[in-house]
């Protein structure tokens, strides 16, 4: 790896850090995904195995193994930007509560992601629902290792697809709620839900999948 494409990615998330998550948070989105942007793909692979190789027990118990993604910590804090790796299931699980990225929801916070490997297939919908109670597609967006986007707090979407092997890289934005939105399709109206408490796995269940997550950066590395 050239050394100028390391300096590159540990300069882009000090500056990260730094951007006005506090005053304007839609700016420090913006200006965060033209950092991701500016990245090298590649590095950040090696990065990504980097970090998870030498993982402490401690950070791997700050992350989230969930039916639709596992959400690695990468660093940071709820009180300031926080930095998370998703690997996503090859197979995503039916639009429903409980299905996390595959659900109908919101969140809690704005963010920015870079796709690191694969792709993205996603719908977004109007917040508010329709006379009938259901909701309003806005857009069907395919997206593909290398493209960064931003979602702020209040837009509802649900990830549809993604290609095998599916990593991002994600800088989550300062929270704005206490719980995000999911839409629940038997009742058509929206559920509050508190995400951060939901771990459902073992500790143990949780440090295999962080040894078939860190097996899987192997690959992508060679």
């Amino acid at each position: 790896m050239e050394l100028n494409h390391l300096l590159a990615f540990e300069l882009g998330i000090s500056t990260i850090r730094q951007l006005p998550w506090q005053t304007d948070q839609r700016r420090a989105l913006s200006e965060c995904a033209a950092i991701l942007e500016d990245i090298d793909g590649e590095t950040v692979n090696r990065q990504l195995l980097e970090v998870a190789t030498r993982q402490q027990r401690h950070q791997i118990d700050r992350s989230f193994v969930r039916p639709s993604h596992n959400k690695w910590y990468l660093g940071g804090e709820p009180a300031s930007v926080m930095i998370w790796a998703h690997e996503y299931a090859d197979e995503l699980p039916p639009d429903q509560l409980g299905s996390f990225a595959a659900s109908t929801h919101n969140h809690r916070y704005g963010f920015a992601s870079r796709i690191i490997n694969g792709s993205i297939t996603s719908t977004t919908f109007r917040s508010t629902l329709s006379g009938d109670g259901g909701l309003i597609p806005c857009s069907h967006l395919a997206r593909g290792a290398g493209e960064t986007y931003v979602m702020t707090s209040d837009e509802v979407h649900r990830i549809d697809r993604v290609a095998p092997s599916t990593i991002t890289l994600v800088i989550q934005g300062l929270p704005v709620a206490e719980t995000s939105s999911v839409y629940n399709r038997e009742s058509r109206a929206f559920l509050q839900v508190d995400g951060n408490k939901d771990r459902r796995v073992s500790e143990a269940d949780r440090q295999s999948a962080h040894n078939r997550y860190r097996k899987k950066l192997q690959g992508l590395a060679t």
